[in-house]
């Protein structure tokens, strides 16, 4: 196993009555939330993913009757000198 840091920003919707963000880490709910706040606020997680060459799946999911919540600043990180984390997005 290998730790990671896994940090990003999240902006709640100012438009919506009803909205939902959850962020799993190889199938395991990390962080879920309803409402998010206005304005952007900074998330960390330390997670162990597969250092063996393999892949550890990183799901975002969310819902909203607004505009739409904003994810900005993503940085997946490893925790080895020069290690590099590849990002496959799969939409669905």
């Amino acid at each position: 196993p290998q730790h990671y840091t896994l940090s990003f920003e999240v902006a709640g919707d100012a438009e919506a009555t009803s909205s939902s963000f959850s962020v799993f880490w190889d199938g395991v709910l990390i962080h879920g939330a309803t409402q998010e706040a206005l304005g952007f606020t900074k998330f960390t997680f330390d997670v162990v993913g597969d250092g063996g060459g393999g892949s550890t799946p990183l799901q975002f999911d969310f819902s909203t009757d607004g505009a739409g919540q904003l994810l900005d600043a993503f940085q997946p990180r490893g925790h080895s000198p020069g290690q590099c984390i590849g990002v496959t997005p799969d939409r669905h």
